[in-house]
């Protein structure tokens, strides 16, 4: 089942890497643990749908197959049945994938109450990581930012004389990653095949971090840092607010009015309607996109302390107090390092198309 692992993917100068290469590099990310919620949360559904016979009509699973042809430009069978092949996977898997990705999107607002309700194995979960990574697009997104931080390193090394050791974590993090990644591998059923030890792809993928800063110094960089803080102002606003959620629009108003009356606070709205109140702090870019049209510009144009709403977001109704908003400011330090990553990763991605050879269309399909 997992072979497919070991075919190479791309090459950086004379070294090949493969999926298991890819795999390795995601588990390292922040994001690794959103994937894996997003299978044990899909198997958990399927569960409740088959237990109480809510299982998705045939016709939704087919208006879902058909999207992700269209999307991965696989117009005839014969070309979907090839994409399968490459992967490892059947037409079974795809239409598996599917059914998790249309049943995840019709209980979405019980995913808590799902995930607590239905437990999930280790062996469910390595049963769809193919399909999963594959279908979903999350191995392609990984191998893309994989050869960029590879093209990137390798420029470090011919342009600068870097050596490895230079850019290197410390022993104790990578002692302790490596017996994270242990665990991933038997919990996974799955064993490093690669030219290059275990601990020596970890040293060197946890080393991408350790570019920053040898960057930062270059003069190109540091003028697209100041037009990068300057052109993200809206994205980058970083707000901290309140949000209480009614079921009906007109009880959302009548707790609007008093808000804004200053008769009630949020917090004692909430109690007094029994409605859901939820706190948030992140920048306008973190927004998830489905709210990303209907939030962006009230968050960024209230006063704070000022109440928004009721909007109607997904079937209710909100308000929303505003308690903080910061500007991205050109010497902030946190800014600055966000706009140094971003700068650094758009170099990332004109030197991959210099030092990076893919060996099979791979990435097809959305990214």
């Amino acid at each position: 089942m997992y072979d497919v692992l070991t075919n190479t993917v791309f090459r950086v100068g004379s070294r090949a890497y493969s999926w298991i290469d890819i795999l390795l590099f995601a588990w390292l990310q922040p994001d690794w643990g959103v994937f894996e919620d997003a299978m044990a949360f899909g198997v958990s559904a399927y569960k409740h749908a088959e237990k109480h016979n809510l299982l998705p009509e045939t016709h939704l699973v087919e208006a879902g197959l058909n999207e992700f042809r269209y999307q991965h430009n696989l117009l005839a069978a014969e070309e979907v049945e090839d994409w399968l092949i490459q992967r490892s996977l059947t037409l079974s898997d795809l239409i598996d994938f599917i059914t998790f990705s249309v049943l995840r999107q019709h209980f979405k607002d019980q995913k808590l109450k799902l995930l607590k309700e239905y437990s999930v194995s280790d062996h469910e979960l390595r049963d769809m990581l193919l399909s999963e990574g594959y279908c979903s697009g999350y191995f392609n997104r990984a191998a893309k930012e994989l050869s960029e931080m590879l093209a990137l390193y390798d420029l470090a090394v011919e342009k600068y004389g870097v050596t490895d050791h230079l850019l290197y974590p410390d022993q104790e993090r990578v002692d302790a990653v490596e017996h994270g990644v242990i665990n991933l591998l038997k919990r996974y059923a799955l064993e490093w095949h690669n030219s290059l030890p275990l601990r020596e792809a970890i040293r060197q993928y946890l080393s991408f971090e350790n570019m920053y800063p040898l960057y930062s110094e270059m003069s190109s960089i540091q003028t697209q840092i100041n037009l990068l803080i300057r052109s993200n102002q809206i994205e980058w606003t970083k707000v901290d607010y309140d949000v209480l959620e009614f079921k009906d629009d007109q009880v959302a108003r009548e707790a609007a009015l008093c808000a804004r009356e200053g008769t009630f606070s949020i917090i004692e709205l909430a109690e007094e309607n029994i409605a859901d109140l939820s706190s948030y702090s992140h920048m306008i870019k973190d927004l998830q996109p489905e709210l990303n049209d209907v939030l962006s510009v009230p968050l960024v144009t209230a006063r704070e302390g000022e109440i928004i709403g009721p909007l109607e977001i997904n079937g209710r109704y909100v308000l929303i107090r505003l308690k903080n908003k910061e500007l991205p400011d050109l010497d902030n330090r946190s800014i600055r390092e966000l706009a140094l990553k971003t700068a650094v990763r758009n170099m990332a991605v004109i030197e991959s198309t210099r030092r990076v050879n893919w060996l099979a269309n791979w990435l097809a399909g959305p990214q």
